[in-house]
């Protein structure tokens, strides 16, 4: 009898070995089995599961945070823009075909039905211009337009910021926006359908000008998600 209870009470640590995944600051714990199945908060891991983490372990207890939905890793470089008088005429997918590509990028799922999107950077141009450049963004498999605004690439060697101006809101579902302040041409001032912002959505934007305009850079622009 006191053979297999000795036996049993060997085994059972093997046993739990394996069993308990936990979560840790230090490699300072006494672990049986050793520390395969330990994950740390301060490295780099990979997890090879199924692993599932709900979008409301992201939110503080106010409920106020951001996040950055994307990081553009080079400059953006225009050596010249389209000619183009769609300033008036921007709404709709139409006009992407009437502008100098500078981005396409694919965004994760919005956190929230009432997020907002804001944009952040920093523009240049190089020489003098006679007239200033144009942004315009686009959103969804559609490419539906989203915002844009005027004289946003200036004439002369300049610089000029943006700094967090709003893109986008989401009214309360993910699927209706409304256009953000960064939109000085056509605005929609009632809830549109965009895009579904509860999966992953594609963002494109372009530039054109009315008569001419080259050399145009846009540095260090980020996308911000304030949930």
């Amino acid at each position: 009898m006191k053979t297999l209870l000795l036996l049993l009470l060997t085994c059972l640590p093997l046993c739990a070995a394996t069993t308990y995944p936990m979560l840790s600051t230090t490699t300072n714990r006494t672990v049986t089995g050793g520390v395969t199945n330990l994950s740390f908060l301060n490295a780099n891991q990979t997890f090879t599961g199924t692993n599932t983490f709900p979008a409301a372990s992201f939110y503080p207890a106010n409920g106020i945070a951001s996040r950055t939905l994307f990081s553009c890793p080079t400059n953006l470089y225009a050596s010249s823009l389209v000619v183009s008088a769609i300033d008036s005429t921007i709404t709709n997918a139409g006009g992407i075909a009437s502008i100098t590509s500078l981005l396409t990028v694919n965004l994760p799922p919005l956190l929230g039905s009432n997020s907002s999107v804001y944009v952040y950077w920093v523009t240049d141009n190089t020489n003098a211009n006679s007239t200033a450049g144009n942004i315009a963004f686009y959103v969804g498999t559609n490419t539906n337009y989203l915002a844009g605004a005027n004289t946003m690439l200036p004439t002369s060697a300049n610089r000029t910021y943006q700094n967090g101006t709003s893109l986008m809101f989401n009214v309360q579902s993910f699927t209706n926006q409304l256009q953000g302040a960064f939109s000085s041409v056509a605005q929609v001032n009632f809830p549109t359908n965009f895009t579904d912002t509860s999966v992953s959505w594609t963002l494109y934007l372009g530039g054109f000008t009315t008569t001419s305009h080259t050399n145009a850079i846009i540095r260090n622009l980020k996308l911000v998600e304030v949930f």
